[in-house]
């Protein structure tokens, strides 16, 4: 696997496990956005792998979800453990 598959699919497990989260919540898009200072359709972009955020809306989606980044990024990196591996050098 290159590593811009490897990339794409690491997106792709973002996107999951930010909706994932806010199902678990229990909310809509809109309080989850409310909550991370966001507009609804940044969220939307975000859940749906067609906006890459920067590390402040990733940051502001952790924290509007109730979890720190590297809580975030952990449960990122714990759904590519099952459909991915990490290209070696």
């Amino acid at each position: 696997m290159t590593s811009d598959s490897w990339i794409k699919a690491l997106i792709a497990n973002a996107s999951q496990s930010v909706k994932e989260r806010r199902e678990t919540l229990g909310w809509t898009i809109y309080r989850a956005a409310a909550e991370a200072g966001l507009s609804w359709l940044a969220v939307k972009q975000v859940e749906r792998g067609e906006r890459r955020p920067s590390l402040e809306t990733f940051c502001r989606l952790a924290a509007g979800l109730q979890m720190k980044p590297s809580e975030l990024l952990a449960e990122i990196e714990k759904q590519s453990e099952h459909t991915q591996k990490i290209p070696k050098k």
